[in-house]
């Protein structure tokens, strides 16, 4: 279907749209009525990123503290989190929400085998009835939503209630109930964080406690081993010396990682070891000698008396002073101590390199000496015993680091923000527009596509055909022409209709077609059949005659409809003798009509008619005989065009049986009246008796104002205006 197509079905099927589309206002409009009102209430959240700690010679990150905030988002409306917003509504309104869910005998519930669990709400343990948990929960995740705003961290809360009050006690909640539940996660992880850190301490000291040990009796073997020369002794002081340094540098390790941890925030003692600046310790004694002076004042004279009122502003005034310097020396010493603090790391850092050097370069004279001097056994002893050195120094640095981040977590522990902050609490809801409101255009929408899809529908459905693209699509004819449905049976013959009226236009266009096709193919013999009854067939046949007569061909109709006939009464003919009474007596013996003695004159000049004569009883047999084989060469002889008037093809074999006799066929089809399948099959009965169908006349179109045929409508009204003037 082209576009047009699809317009033309809107057009013919207009009021199923306005039906259906009204329909759906006005349950629209039904259900609007019916609801809530419903109010809405929204809090702000802030996820804030993972925090890092400088640790040991990089950035580590704290396994605690390392959740993404995506994940956090994820988090907030999982079942965890819904949960501890239950217990929170529930504590924060005294019971008044959720009071099925916390508010019962938890051994009689037991009991009886009544699921029962228990959380944490506001840093205390109750039991909670898990049926009725879940189902708050639900009821939560209904009419709560979260939404993160774009490229930032921030998560807006909504909650949905049909009251305003409830509503934001939700929101609130959800908020509340997450920065709790993620301060908890923290507190839990920091535990398992430090336990395992503890026992990796633990483990660490045993294994250099053994390690230890085990050099130690090494190095009495070796002791043993090697004698008492003067080489030996010399290479022994070096082993003991490369021990001494894997020692010594470990501990550094340690230090410069303490040190490390300390500069960013410089514990106490270090600023209580650097001495305040010489104008505080001046503002010290000059408030303490002020005080002084003012509890003497206070046993002479009362509170209100000049010389008190004077010395405690000059108390207050100092005072502040104080405060303000202090803040600043602070600061002062706070840099002080950070550059000592960068200071000694750099020297502990250049002592260490100094010890490292020292240490490979007696290892590497160690296993000169051991290679020259030694047996190859002792050589062998010394090697496991540097092997079983460097294992040491790499626990106790190991263990070093461990040490280390049980310090940077209790830092943390102190220092620490929150990992989610509340921006905007939530406040009373605002009423959302009822869908009288809101909705009226996505119904508009949603009834015209109904109303739309249901008018394709029925056309779909529709087994009838209306349409040139009806024809084309089932038929798969050419269209010779579309004739108007006329109610007034007194204008639907064209000896009845003035000459300036279209519908003789009509019928002068499907001549000219009919005409172009016998010049072409010289054809002579017509037939004009259709697929039932009281589709205009004889009407058609009776008007086409007539056009081509008036347009100088000589016409002869032949009725060959012998059960109906009907053109002798259109044309004012006598049809007591015609086309049976010569076949029934040319088979009783009697000699051959002349066709010249059977053809009938009309009131038209040039169209004769062959009247069917009285109904015979056997029809078929009369139009299979020789006879009437002959009388149709001799209408052929005398007639430019012969049009032939047959029974409808679905109802009587007679079309079929005259079918190969024809020099063409004219399939008529009833807008509107016939199926698809009727015309189907009398197409196919006609093609399968080997006629030769050569096109389709649309019988019987209707006109709806300027809708399906409006290009006719164009036509006609154009076609009136041309013979007007």
């Amino acid at each position: 279907m082209e576009l047009k197509d699809y317009l033309r079905v809107l057009r013919r099927r207009w009021y199923v749209v306005l039906i259906v589309w009204a329909t759906v206002a006005a349950i629209h409009q039904s259900l609007v009525k019916q609801e809530a009102v419903v109010y809405e209430s929204q809090a702000e959240v802030v996820i804030k990123e993972p925090q890092y700690y400088y640790i040991g010679g990089g950035d580590f990150p704290l396994p605690w503290l390392t959740i993404s905030p995506e994940t956090r988002f994820t988090l907030m409306k999982s079942e965890p989190v819904l949960r501890k917003t239950v217990g929170y509504l529930w504590a924060k309104s005294d019971g008044k929400h959720f009071k099925d869910v916390f508010e019962f005998d938890a051994e009689n519930e037991r009991s009886r085998g009544v699921p029962i669990g228990e959380m944490k709400v506001q840093g205390r343990s109750v039991k909670y009835r898990r049926n009725q948990a879940a189902d708050a929960i639900e009821k939560l995740r209904v009419q709560l939503t979260v939404s993160k705003q774009k490229e930032t961290q921030i998560v807006v809360i909504s909650a949905r209630d049909a009251s305003g009050d409830v509503a934001r006690q939700y929101a609130d909640g959800l908020a509340q109930a997450f920065r709790e539940y993620m301060e908890e996660d923290s507190e839990e992880q920091t535990t398992r964080a430090k336990a395992f850190l503890e026992k990796q301490v633990g483990e660490k000291t045993k294994d250099i406690d053994d390690m230890e040990v085990e050099v130690a009796r090494r190095r009495v073997d070796m002791e043993g081993k090697q004698g008492n020369s003067t080489q030996d002794l010399q290479l022994l002081q070096a082993q003991a010396r490369v021990a001494d340094l894997g020692r010594e540098i470990a501990q550094l390790n340690y230090e410069i990682a303490d040190l490390r941890t300390k500069h960013h925030d410089p514990p106490t003692e270090v600023l209580k070891a650097i001495p305040e600046s010489f104008e505080v310790v001046q503002v010290h004694a000059s408030l303490g000698q002020r005080n002084t002076e003012l509890i003497e004042l206070t046993l002479r004279f009362t509170e209100d008396h000049p010389n008190i009122v004077r010395k405690r502003a000059q108390v207050d005034e100092l005072t502040q002073r104080l405060a303000g310097m202090e803040a600043e020396d602070l600061v002062r010493r706070k840099n002080l101590a950070i550059l000592g603090i960068e200071a000694a790391i750099r020297e502990k850092g250049t002592l260490k390199t100094a010890r490292e050097a020292e240490r490979g370069e007696l290892l590497e004279e160690i296993k000169k000496q051991s290679d020259q001097l030694q047996p190859a056994d002792l050589v062998a002893a010394r090697q496991g015993l540097s092997l079983l050195e460097q294992r040491l120094l790499v626990a106790q640095n190991e263990r070093a680091g461990f040490i280390t981040r049980q310090s940077s977590i209790a830092l943390s522990q102190t220092t620490k923000e929150p990992l989610v902050d509340i921006l905007s609490e939530a406040k009373e809801g605002r009423a959302i527009p009822k869908g009288s409101q809101t909705s009226w255009p996505f119904m508009f929408l949603i009834g015209a596509f109904v109303g739309v899809g249901a008018a394709y529908f029925l056309e779909y459905m529709s087994s009838s055909i209306r349409t040139e693209a009806d024809i084309k699509r089932y038929v798969n004819l050419q269209l010779l022409g579309a004739v108007l449905r006329i109610k007034e049976p007194d204008q639907r013959l064209l000896l009845t209709v003035a000459q300036k009226q279209p519908l003789h236009e009509v019928y002068n266009m499907i001549g000219a077609l009919m005409e172009s096709y016998a010049a072409e193919h010289k054809a002579k013999v017509f037939m004009v059949a259709s697929s039932r009854a009281e589709e205009g067939k004889s009407t058609v046949t009776t008007n086409l005659g007539i056009a081509l007569a008036k347009g100088g061909e000589r016409v002869i109709l032949v009725d060959c409809d012998l059960r109906k006939a009907v053109l002798h009464k259109f044309l004012n003919v006598d049809n007591s003798r015609g086309l049976s009474t010569a076949l029934l007596a040319e088979r009783e013996g009697a000699p051959p009509t002349p066709i010249e003695d059977l053809l009938r004159p009309t009131e038209v000049e040039g169209l004769r008619l062959l009247p069917a004569g009285a109904h015979p009883q056997n029809p078929v047999g009369l139009l299979k005989s020789e006879a009437y084989r002959r009388v149709l060469r001799e209408a052929r002889d005398q007639a430019d065009v012969v049009l032939v008037d047959v029974p409808p093809v679905n109802l009587a074999v007679d079309p079929l049986v005259l079918a190969p006799l024809m020099d063409g066929i004219i399939l008529l089809v009833s807008a509107g009246d016939v199926t698809k399948d009727e015309v189907s099959h009398a197409k196919r009965l006609i093609e399968g008796a080997r006629g030769k169908l050569i096109g389709c006349i649309l019988n019987k179109v209707t006109l709806e104002g300027r809708g399906y045929y409006y290009y006719y409508q164009y036509y006609y009204d154009a076609y009136k205006s041309y013979r007007e003037t």
